[in-house]
C-alpha cells in the first residue's frame, strides 16, 4: 500500500491505482470509465485521496491517464470537483501539484486535460 494508505478502486471498466513516486505518489487509471453514474465512487475516493495528500503533506501527484481509454463527461466532472477542492486552497501552503501524464496514443486527453489545467495552472499541468 503507498504512504497515503488508500486501497485501489476496481470498478466496473476502470481500475486506479497508487503506487509511491520519489516525489510524491502516482494514480494510474487503467480502463474506461464509462458508467452513467461513477461519482457515486470516484467523488468519495479523489476525497480521500485529496485528505491524505494533505495529511501527509505530499506535494505531487501524477494522474498517469497512460491507459486511461475513454472518460466519459460524468467522470471527468468527477476529476474537476477534485481539481476544485484543490484550487480553492491554492495560496495556501498546503496546496499540492497535480501533473496529468497523458498518452499521445489518445488524442482526446490532451484536449480533455488541458481544458481542466485551465482551472488552476499554478498547480495542474500535463506531461506528455
Amino acid at each position: 500500500m503507498s504512504k497515503i494508505q488508500i486501497e485501489n478502486l476496481i470498478y466496473e471498466n476502470i481500475t486506479l491505482y497508487i503506487v509511491d513516486t520519489s516525489d510524491g505518489i502516482e494514480i494510474a487509471f487503467k480502463g474506461s470509465i464509462d458508467m452513467e453514474y461513477p461519482h457515486f465512487k470516484l467523488d468519495p475516493y479523489f476525497e480521500r485521496i485529496h485528505k491524505a495528500i494533505l495529511q501527509k503533506k505530499i506535494k505531487y501527484v501524477y494522474c498517469n491517464l497512460q491507459e486511461l481509454c475513454y472518460i466519459n463527461s460524468s467522470g471527468i466532472r468527477s476529476v474537476i470537483k477534485w481539481i476544485l477542492d484543490l484550487t480553492a486552497m491554492k495560496d495556501s501552503d498546503d496546496a499540492y501539484h497535480i501533473i496529468f501524464v497523458i498518452s499521445k496514443e489518445y488524442k482526446w486527453q490532451s484536449a480533455s486535460f488541458e481544458f481542466i489545467v485551465n482551472l488552476c495552472p499554478e498547480l495542474i499541468h500535463i506531461q506528455k
